[in-house]
């Protein structure tokens, strides 16, 4: 058995992986791709304002200062990355809470209001803060930074000098306003309901009438639904805040990671606690977004507004001493936040809160770790603080004894702690009331006896469980045909040969499927400490499938290569250059293809059929992909895109419509082709030297599998799952402990990433989100001592 301390690095760096990953996703996505532009440039931003002196008269106005009236304006913008551009008509006004009525206020610009569409390198609105509480202007900064660290999804910041009509009023700080793009750049699947969740938002219980929660006691709604506003429809939060007040403690330990993404929420809580931000959720009933991420069907916790930490504070706590486990919690019994104390009532989501907090004491919170940022903002901020004609108005701050002085020095009244001080005392204070103890278990992987059984077949499920702690129970849970949740029970397997150190195989028979019938489920385990860990990560919302076939088929013909920009490789019978897809039979027998689909849809399994023809032996047919059936039998109704796309081969309805061969790939260069490394082999390659109608000839990069044997010094698991959707996870043995070498190639040989760290002799598990990939097939070299092995993922939505 693997100690707990082992398993528990493999499941913290499943869930921070993607910090090492995120990057390259993010840069095939414009949102992210443009507006890093303005949030990852080096040195302060201008930003420039130009607006009729009547219209700033009104909003400045001390009678107007609740007002979200926008005003037209010029916006000037100037940085290291951009350079200077304008956009004109852009909405103007005020924004926040407090800073509404402080002298330095803070603004919000908004892009579209009254040019539809319109946007600023991605951005459709963004805010500039004044920071008015904080005499350091870098308490919001470090917050985001420290997010971004962790591998939190929050928004990102900057820094700007800030005119209005050529009136210098200040140093600002940038943040990334959270909107509708906001949540599409960082989650998959349809856009769900969006809320802003302001005082009081204690998610208590108002009853099941959705209706209810869109109460306005102050002139505004409590929880703002900012998203899907035509339907304007509360059920979900309705149903979420009710599961939380009124569910049993079994029922809740049970369901609640089928309705919230609790690792990141404890992942964020641990961070919140140490950062001292007290105007949240736990202890303020303020400053949170909520959101319903359909494509897993789970709520997830969004951060906001982190002005107030680092020892700013209003109430007389110390909260750099105040107790990590009740961080939040009220004197008053009547009002407990019951999303944090129930997760924390259950003994392994209390364990995992723990680690996070001990992994950043230890790491990107470490004093020397946020000083490097603290100097070079200060370098950069040093002139434009000097000059900021507000920065003394609020609280007679001053550049000489409250800016020069912030990390060392406590300014007075609100702010008790000079930065370096509150990092010091937070640390020890934590480390001083951390207590261990098992965190949840992992679902490693799944594997059944076969994924298109015929129609009453027995099927088993086998299911991959860390040990780390004392498995009491593992359940599937599947619906029949879309129909009503049922439990399936898994047992500890008869033959445990294939477990790997730390783990254990359990398994059942899933329910028989008549014809044409489909099953879909999702895995959940608990252990002694008590949590039940969900598997896949983003079921329920995305499940696993299993679909029957009527009879005992078999269909061997493979996609053996394709071609999506043929510009000058090969032309068709009419002398045009359309895209081609080559099918290939390995079979020592004929295949009838009568009846069988091709598609670029995986939703559409039968969007053409292929003519009626037998494909002989080791014999090709080149299928083009033109959209221009009247050419001929063999061309298509579909064409292939250049960027990438799915390409599926499907079985006649007659037999179920089950997929017989698929992939996705991303973006190919004119005239290159991606095939099969041998004709019908299972690896793939980039073709320099395409090969329609012909063997194939590999020129470029193909998944190898030398070092599965007992020699290497490592063995390499297949990936899983493969197709992949969000992420996929790699096993691995190593014989002793050694510097492990990752390299990600997309299918044209780019490398999308690398990564080096040292790995523990024994079983290793990688876990990598892949959630921002473009579809595709992608490789993952693994290199350690000197050898080399390679796998091939495919990323299919």
């Amino acid at each position: 058995m693997l100690s707990n301390k082992s398993w528990l690095s493999l499941y913290l760096y499943s869930l921070i992986s993607f910090i090492l990953f995120c990057g390259s996703a993010a840069a095939q996505n414009r949102y992210f791709t443009e507006s890093e532009k303005i949030f990852g440039a080096t040195g302060v931003a201008e930003i420039r304002i130009e607006i009729r002196p009547d219209y700033l008269a009104y909003i400045l106005d001390p009678q107007n200062s609740d007002s979200d009236s926008l005003f037209s304006a010029r916006f000037i913008f100037n940085n290291t990355e951009i350079g200077r551009d304008t956009v004109e008509n852009v909405g103007f006004r005020l924004r926040g809470n407090t800073s509404r009525y402080s002298k330095k206020k803070s603004f919000k610009v908004d892009f579209n209001n009254f040019i539809s569409g319109q946007d600023f390198y991605g951005l459709e609105k963004f805010n500039i803060n004044g920071e008015h509480n904080d005499p350091s202007i870098m308490r919001a900064m470090i917050s985001w930074q420290l997010f971004k660290n962790a591998g939190i999804p929050a928004s990102r910041s900057n820094y700007a000098a800030f005119f209005i009509n050529n009136s210098y009023k200040g140093l600002y700080v940038l943040v990334e306003h959270i909107d509708e793009e906001y949540i599409q750049a960082r989650f998959d699947g349809p856009l769900g309901n969006l809320y802003k969740c302001l005082w009081p938002a204690d998610l208590d219980n108002l009853g099941q009438n959705p209706d209810a929660y869109k109460f306005e006691p102050y002139g505004r709604p409590v929880y703002d639904l900012k998203t899907n506003k035509v339907a304007n429809d509360y059920s979900d939060l309705a149903n979420f805040i009710n599961f939380i007040n009124t569910t049993s403690g079994s029922q809740f330990t049970r369901e609640i990671e089928e309705k919230f993404n609790v690792p990141y929420f404890l992942r964020f809580l641990a961070l919140n606690t140490l950062l001292g931000m007290w105007d949240d959720y736990w202890f303020n009933k303020n400053n949170y977004y909520l959101y319903h991420n359909l494509h897993s069907d789970k709520f997830e916790f969004v951060p906001y507004d982190y002005d107030n930490t680092y020892g700013i504070d209003w109430s007389n706590i110390d909260w750099a001493a105040r107790n990590i486990y009740a961080f939040g919690r009220m004197k008053n019994p009547e009002e407990p936040r019951l999303l944090v104390e129930r997760i924390l009532g259950v003994p392994a989501y209390k364990n995992l809160y723990s680690q996070f907090i001990d992994e950043f004491i230890n790491g990107i919170f470490k004093k020397e770790e946020q000083d490097i940022y603290f100097q070079t903002w200060r370098n950069a901020t040093e002139l434009f603080v000097q000059i900021d004609p507000f920065y003394s108005l609020d609280y007679q701050y001053t550049f000489n004894n409250h800016w020069q002085n912030a990390l060392t020095e406590a300014a007075g009244a609100h702010v008790k702690y000079g930065f370096y001080d509150y990092i010091d005392r937070r640390i020890a204070t934590a480390r001083s009331q951390l207590v261990f103890g098992n965190v949840p278990l992992q679902i490693l992987d799944y594997s059944l006896s076969n994924d298109f059984p015929v129609a009453g077949e027995k099927v088993k499920l086998r299911s991959t469980i860390s040990t780390n702690d004392i498995i009491r129970k593992v359940e599937c849970v599947y619906f029949l045909n879309d129909g009503e949740r049922e439990i399936l029970e898994l047992n500890l397997d008869a033959d445990q040969s294939a477990a790997q150190p730390g783990t254990a195989i359990w398994s059942a028979d899933l329910p028989t499927l008549n014809k044409n019938e489909s099953l879909q489920f999702f895995l959940r385990a608990q252990g002694a400490a008590q949590a039940w860990t969900v598997f896949p990560e983003n079921a329920p919302g995305d499940p696993i499938f299993v679909f029957s076939t009527d009879e005992t088929v078999s269909f061997p013909v493979r996609i053996n290569e394709f071609m999506a920009a043929n510009d000058s490789t090969i032309r068709d019978e009419s002398g045009e250059y359309d895209d081609w897809i080559e099918l290939y039979n390995p079979a020592d027998t004929y295949v009838d293809l009568s009846g069988m689909f091709l598609s670029d849809n995986p939703q559409n399994r039968v969007k053409w059929m292929l003519p009626d023809t037998i494909l002989q032996p080791n014999d090709f047919l080149l299928i083009w992909a033109d959209e221009d059936g009247q050419q001929g039998p063999t061309h298509a109704n579909f064409k292939l895109s250049r960027d990438g796309e799915f390409i599926g081969l499907f079985a006649p309805t007659t037999v179920g419509n089950f997929v017989i061969d698929s992939l996705s790939f991303g973006p190919l260069d004119s005239d290159v082709s991606f095939g099969r490394s041998g004709d019908g082999a299972e690896t793939w390659a980039y073709f320099l030297s395409p090969t329609p109608g012909e063997s194939n000839v590999v020129t470029g990069i193909t998944e190898a599998e030398d070092y599965n044997n007992d020699a290497s010094p490592f063995q390499l698991t297949a990936p899983f799952p493969n197709p992949a959707d969000s992420y996929f996870r790699l096993g691995f043995n190593s014989w002793k402990s050694e510097e492990l070498k990752i390299t990600v190639y997309n299918i044209r040989g780019k490398i999308e990433l690398k990564s080096t760290f040292t790995n523990q002799a024994g079983k290793n598990e990688i876990r990598i989100n892949c959630a921002r990939w473009p579809v595709g097939i992608y490789f993952v070299a693994f290199e350690i001592a000197g050898q080399r092995a390679v796998k091939k993922v495919t990323v299919l939505r």
